[in-house]
């Protein structure tokens, strides 16, 4: 449906240079496959990482990160289901472990830093829509409950793709919650750039 929708969206944008198309474009992914939010498109063209606070249907907290990757949509899925490089490609991982892995999915255990200490959880990824969205929850472990998704959408320019990162994680108790919110924009982002930096930069081969 989403690709049916970009054809025409893509059919009746005037022949304006490459820069307003990629704009233009990235506007109507967003609104098509999340809540419409007001972003710096130029911001974003020029390599910014689009970072907000968000909340589920559930009105659990959490962050969004938005940002174009220059690479083809095989290179990216084949770096976010690389789990002998995760800890390197991923801020703030500092242990990986891959439990199982099917077509279906995959039981990732991962060690993390957290607010006072090491956080170690199983999270189960779900590779139900491979190449375009990506999502995971946990399973057992530390936290309350731990959930987000990657998903990889298409731009005019066939080189490059526009990336939206989600994560929403629940200590169990408000307070923590409250602790934690203002650092979870500046862990996102970080990561963010670490991932566009590995992914660009990297002479690994998938």
């Amino acid at each position: 449906m989403i690709e049916l929708l970009l054809k025409l969206h893509m059919a009746y944008i005037p022949r304006v240079n490459t820069s307003v198309q990629v704009i233009l474009l990235c506007l109507f992914c967003i609104t098509a496959v999340a809540n419409p939010v007001d972003y710096d498109w130029n911001a974003l063209g020029q390599g910014r990482i689009i970072i907000d606070h968000v909340k589920d249907e559930h009105n659990a907290p959490g962050v969004r990160a938005v940002f174009l990757v220059k690479a083809k949509r095989d290179d990216i899925w084949a770096t976010l289901t690389d789990y002998d490089n995760y800890s390197q490609i991923f801020e703030g991982v500092n242990r990986a472990e891959l439990r199982d892995e099917s077509e279906n999915g995959a039981h990732l255990e991962l060690w993390v830093d957290g607010l006072l200490a090491e956080v170690n959880f199983v999270l189960y990824r779900d590779y139900s829509k491979p190449r375009y969205r990506l999502t995971w929850k946990r399973v057992s472990g530390d936290m309350r409950d731990i959930r987000g998704s990657w998903q990889i959408l298409d731009t005019p320019d066939p080189e490059s793709k526009l990336l939206i990162y989600e994560s929403f994680v629940e200590f169990g108790f408000p307070v923590l919650n409250w602790i934690i919110r203002p650092g979870a924009k500046q862990k996102a982002e970080k990561m963010a750039y670490r991932f566009r930096e590995w992914i660009e930069q990297s002479e690994t081969t998938y």
